[in-house]
């Protein structure tokens, strides 16, 4: 078993509103261990999408690592999770 690691992700809470939000790149942005590449992320993510209004955040969770990404991401508050086919 890994031990956990701190991971830091861009999500943005403005974007539910926007059709095709769940398809663009940085709804949730790929988890990154270090919180500058996440802050990157999204501040990269309200310039292309929002007109550079500040939307996007960084959350920060703990979450058992394999390799440099986390074995599981936890649910974004107030989004379902999503389905894992078997």
């Amino acid at each position: 078993m890994s031990e956990q690691q701190t991971f830091h992700q861009a999500v943005c809470s403005g974007c539910p509103a926007i059709p095709d939000a769940r398809d663009h790149d940085h709804w949730r942005s790929r988890p990154h261990r270090n919180e500058g590449d996440a802050q990157i992320k999204a501040g990269t993510h309200d310039r292309l999408k929002h007109d550079g209004e500040s939307t996007a955040t960084v959350r920060t969770f703990e979450a058992e690592a394999i390799g440099h990404l986390p074995r599981e991401e936890p649910p974004i508050e107030g989004e379902e999770p999503a389905e894992v086919e078997a």
